[in-house]
């Protein structure tokens, strides 16, 4: 199997998994991430991958970011920016309203994940 049909794959298994879990129809799937039904459809099936443009927009449609869906498809973690150890320095020394925005970031993104996730 070459590396473009195992993304298809990864994919595909995802965005079932989006749909089964949120529920929804084909057709409310595709409106979800801003496709035609049948661009959808050809996800699902792992007929088509689609474009860089698009895969950014699937992403955010489903609570990832570009980057997390494409270290998804590639089957590699995201690495981290900065070290772990300089990331929790800097959350210990941040000032309370920051602090909370980031805490609600991390929330959504800890649901989103429990949602999306295979």
């Amino acid at each position: 199997m070459d590396s473009i049909q195992q993304k298809k794959d990864r994919l595909s298994e995802l965005l079932h998994k989006v749909k089964q879990q949120a529920n929804l129809s084909g057709r409310q799937l595709a409106k979800r991430l801003g496709v035609s039904q049948t661009s959808a459809q050809s996800y699902l099936d792992a007929i088509v991958y689609p474009g860089a443009e698009v895969r950014a927009q699937i992403a955010r449609a489903i609570g990832m970011t570009p980057v997390e869906l494409e270290a998804y498809l590639d089957d590699v973690p995201v690495a981290p920016l900065q070290p772990l150890e300089q990331i929790k320095q800097d959350l210990r020394a941040m000032n309370r309203s920051d602090f909370q925005e980031v805490a609600e970031v991390m929330f959504e993104r800890i649901l989103n994940e429990m949602k999306c996730k295979p």
